[in-house]
């Protein structure tokens, strides 16, 4: 098996890092990172979200992000 090592890698997702679930994305980041560096971006909160869900704990914590 071919490792890639000492790279910087950027990793572009759809889900939220701070989910609980795990998902192709994340857990290819998580790998990757084992022997690299890597950034893992997301979109940013959506206004639904911000608005309907503004009392929950995870969206406080990306706003304060």
């Amino acid at each position: 098996m071919v490792v890639i090592e000492n790279r910087d890698i950027v990793v572009v997702g759809q889900q939220p890092w701070d989910t609980p679930i795990g998902s192709n994305c994340k857990d290819l980041a998580l790998e990757f990172s084992k022997h690299n560096r890597v950034l893992y971006i997301n979109a940013p909160l959506d206004r639904r979200t911000k608005f309907q869900q503004a009392a929950t704990e995870p969206v406080k914590l990306r706003q304060r992000v």
